[in-house]
């Protein structure tokens, strides 16, 4: 078996098991995250990041192809191993794996992705 396609395997059951579809959330302006839920988001890829490696090509990443740790973890690595395989089965967003109903954010902030989480 490939090892590569194994560890991918393995961080999808390992997700399946922590995060389920909750409910469907129609407008996107809706699908504010709580503090909370972002801290579940967290402590999943603080848990299990050690496990992962930076898939982003060399170009654009210093750490490419090398061991992923939480000292370096941004949000392209969280969105690369978390929100996308969790989401990709069902189509949805990540804030629809978090709760169950609809969370219109009081305020909005915006952030660049490369920023350390």
């Amino acid at each position: 078996a490939d090892p590569i396609q194994s560890v991918f395997f393995q961080n999808r059951k390992r997700l399946q098991a922590c995060f389920a579809l909750q409910c469907s959330i129609e407008k996107t302006e809706h699908r504010g995250l709580t503090r909370s839920q972002l801290e579940q988001v967290l402590q999943h890829a603080r848990r299990y990041s050690e496990l992962w490696h930076d898939t982003a090509p060399p170009s654009i990443s210093k750490t490419s192809g090398k061991p992923l740790r939480v000292d370096i973890l941004n949000l392209y690595h969280i969105n690369t191993w978390v929100i996308m395989p969790a989401t990709k089965g069902h189509k949805c967003a990540m804030v629809e794996m978090l709760c169950e109903q609809p969370q219109p954010p009081d305020w909005f902030i915006s952030h660049w992705w490369g920023d350390l989480v």
